[in-house]
């Protein structure tokens, strides 16, 4: 599930910081669009298009909203 996943990526991101990366928020938004599979370009590509900013918990909320509504089309 893309939940799984971003918090995954999360920790990845807070581990990174615990050895000396420093990483805005926008950055980590960044990277966690960048490591979605190609199921979600639609919403990366409307992320970007549209110059969304949403903070990690945004994301998250976002990305499962989008990740349910496409379950409920595909099914």
């Amino acid at each position: 599930s893309v939940r799984e996943h971003v918090l995954n990526m999360i920790s990845v991101l807070h581990e990174a910081e615990t050895h000396g990366a420093v990483m805005d928020e926008k950055t980590q938004v960044s990277i966690i669009l960048e490591s979605l599979t190609p199921a979600f370009s639609t919403f990366t590509t409307n992320y970007v298009m549209n110059k969304l900013k949403f903070n990690i918990t945004q994301l998250l909320n976002e990305l499962q909203t989008f990740e349910s509504l496409n379950k409920t089309i595909s099914s």
